[in-house]
């Protein structure tokens, strides 16, 4: 199954107030971002059977252009990609999700991902720096042990489309 693990993009700063760091949106400039890259991504990939957003407004909004770009998908929310989650989640997340898809879009957090990576393509010898708005394709296996495929971050975007 080819997975698209996708950072969101930039989002506000935490309120002074204290807030939950759940509630912060997406900054104009990460919707820019967000857009461009996904964009291209349309023009990359097929739709992906499913689309899952962790339940932070930044990844749910993330998740919610990219599906602008594509189409007909819509996201879905878990908790298992919040912030905090782990390889065991991200596992966990792949076994709920039914008819084995061809493949499957996530949005997520960083240093997360890094260590989620790491353990599929790495058994977790290996740290890989998710930038905001980039998008790693993996293909794993029945137990989530793969290979790397693509890394795209957002500048190098921005530089093949001017």
């Amino acid at each position: 199954m080819r997975v698209l693990f996708i950072r969101h993009a930039a989002a506000a700063d935490r309120a002074p107030s204290g807030g939950s760091d759940l509630d912060r949106p997406l900054t104009d400039d990460g919707r820019e971002d967000a857009r461009r890259m996904f964009k291209a991504l349309a023009r990359l990939y097929p739709e992906p059977n499913a689309v899952i957003s962790s339940e932070a407004v930044r990844a749910y909004e993330t998740a919610d252009l990219f599906c602008e770009a594509f189409g007909k998908v819509k996201p879905a929310k878990s908790p298992l990609l919040n912030p905090g989650s782990g390889f065991k989640e991200f596992r966990k997340l792949v076994a709920e999700i039914g008819g084995k898809p061809d493949s499957i879009a996530i949005f997520g957090h960083e240093p997360d991902f890094s260590c989620i990576l790491g353990q599929i393509i790495g058994d977790g010898g290996l740290r890989i720096d998710v930038k905001k708005a980039s998008c790693i394709e993996v293909d794993i296996n029945s137990i989530c042990k793969g290979e790397l495929k693509l890394l795209l971050t957002p500048k190098a975007v921005a530089k093949l489309c001017k």
